[in-house]
């Protein structure tokens, strides 16, 4: 899509990911979003097992984070 306006197009990917050790530091901030207005308690308590099994197999819940940018150069 760049390309349209531009003659030279980059794309430049950063891979990270975020370690969390504390399962329930992760299911506080997702009670803390927006979309947690259609979730239930049990819900949380699901997820809540579901990382828990998480971290005590690989000892962190690795989230992986795609962020990147484009370098262009006008045409």
């Amino acid at each position: 899509m760049l390309g349209q306006y531009f003659s030279n197009v980059e794309r430049r990917d950063y891979i990270d990911s975020l370690s969390i050790t504390d399962t329930n530091d992760l299911i506080d901030w997702l009670k803390s979003t927006i979309s947690a207005v259609f979730c239930t308690e049990k819900d949380f308590e699901d997820l809540y097992h579901y990382f828990e099994e998480m971290r005590k197999r690989d000892g962190v819940i690795s989230i992986p984070k795609e962020v990147g940018l484009f370098v262009s150069v006008s045409k």
